[in-house]
């Protein structure tokens, strides 16, 4: 493999929506439509950020009838998590985040 192609991950992951979706995706797997309602995101974008985080090797997907859940791969599970907390971005410490991670809890008690 190339430098590139090794870094295309890194890359993915700088966009804020990105990360964003991964933070999620690092406390459980979620279908696409908890992730477009936690996000507030119309499907298509949604669909395109997933899509590309697939690609690069960050998330896989696992179909359950008919839905798709996302994952982050088990690879990488340690080091983006490690990557919140060396960059502050966690729920703990990044407002966005923190409203995601409260959406989610929420959803998921109701």
């Amino acid at each position: 493999m190339s430098l590139q192609s090794n870094l295309r991950p890194l890359s993915a992951l700088a966009h804020p929506t990105r990360w964003r979706i991964v933070a999620l995706l690092l406390d459980r797997p979620l279908c696409v439509s908890d992730l477009a309602a936690i996000l507030d995101l119309r499907l298509s974008n949604l669909s395109n950020h997933l899509k590309l985080l697939r690609e690069c090797g960050v998330l896989r997907v696992e179909r359950r009838g008919s839905l798709c859940f996302y994952r982050v791969v088990d690879r990488l599970h340690g080091v983006i998590s490690s990557m919140h907390t060396a960059f502050g971005l966690s729920a703990a410490c990044d407002s966005v985040l923190g409203a995601d991670a409260w959406k989610a809890q929420a959803s998921f008690r109701s």
